[in-house]
């Protein structure tokens, strides 16, 4: 870029940032507005003119010679190099954060114990540990399906060999029950869960309405599902994922999947069950936090990210660049 850019005052740059929104500060009812991106613009400029430089040194090299006019269109063009790239960023953020955040639920797929030659299940009871990593918790017995997939009238799990009916089938009277299971948690931060479930169909009509409780400590969340016609192919279609975040409150939180259709040998299918984390975007460190500490270990890793700090590389593409450093700074703060 000619000249020298510390030649413009903050109400240049500001009228130069117009095309981006910011509103003129001379006007009585944006000046609160103003103000703030004033202040934002002030605080924020020496690491965005060091992303911009990043992120867009490539594209400005390439396309000094095609940009005319005056020094006020390069800064134009420095201005839209470094939004798109801050919005390709974020696009790519949640990618990078899926793939860090680590499972936390012991055999969330329900699955081991006996193997049947055809569909069928056990029957664990209150208080049954029966099933590896899980707890009944009553007050009646669930039921532990195996598959088989050469048997057409069995209903297929969503995935492996076994899911869960949280309604025992030992009688048609049978009262509504659930599993549960404690799991690691940090207090303050922010967890996803993530259950697949259909309602069962047997003992009531197409359509009829039950309901399934998550609970992750005090955090509860009550989901409708109604049940679907039996036709061979039909229950695997008839999955539904169901998902709730909450915070945590403690360094363990219990974890239930509750029935709320009572007396009813047909209750609620689950199977799939996830917990992770929620990673923001950016906080490399894991401190809810996206900071100074994280834009160092970022600027220590660039390039190819060391086996020590493999989160550096926000976007899983492999090397610590422009790219990982918008990420950052779109997300600097506390994390939501």
């Amino acid at each position: 870029m000619r000249g020298d850019w510390r030649k413009y005052s903050d109400e240049q740059w500001m009228r130069l940032a117009g095309a981006s929104g910011i509103p003129d500060g001379n006007s009585p009812t944006n000046r609160d507005s103003y103000s703030k991106s004033r202040v934002a613009l002030i605080r924020f400029a020496p690491l965005l003119l060091f992303a911009a430089f990043l992120a867009g040194h490539a594209v400005i090299g390439r396309s000094r010679a095609r940009v005319a006019g005056t020094e006020e269109n390069q800064m134009r063009f420095v201005t839209t190099t470094l939004a798109t790239t801050l919005a390709t960023a974020v696009a790519t953020a949640a990618i990078g954060s899926a793939v860090h955040a680590q499972e936390l639920f012991q055999n969330g797929s329900f699955e081991g114990g006996v193997s049947f030659v055809a569909c069928g299940w056990d029957n664990p009871t209150t208080g049954s540990t029966m099933i590896p990593g899980w707890v009944v918790t009553g007050p009646f017995n669930v039921d532990w399906v195996v598959i088989d997939p050469s048997t057409t009238s069995c209903p297929c799990s969503h995935g492996g060999s076994r899911y869960i009916d949280l309604n025992g089938s030992l009688t048609t009277t049978a009262p509504a029950s659930a599993i549960a299971q404690t799991v690691a948690t940090t207090a303050g931060k922010r967890y996803q869960l993530s259950v697949f479930a259909m309602a069962n169909s047997s003992y009531t009509s197409i359509g009829t309405i039950k309901q399934l409780r998550v609970s992750a400590g005090q955090d509860v969340t009550e989901i409708d599902l109604v049940t679907f016609e039996n036709c061979v192919g039909c229950p695997c279609a008839n999955w539904q994922q169901l998902t709730m975040t909450f915070v945590a409150t403690a360094s363990a939180t219990d974890i239930e999947f509750r029935s709320l259709f009572p007396n009813n040998a047909g209750g609620i299918f689950i199977d799939s069950a996830s917990i992770r984390p929620v990673i923001c975007a950016g906080d490399v460190d894991d401190s809810s936090w996206v900071d100074g500490t994280d834009l160092a270990i970022v600027l220590q890793n660039w390039g190819v990210p060391s086996a020590k700090q493999p989160r550096s590389d926000i976007t899983l593409d492999g090397a610590v660049d422009g790219n990982d450093l918008a990420i950052l700074l779109s997300n600097w703060g506390a994390c939501p």
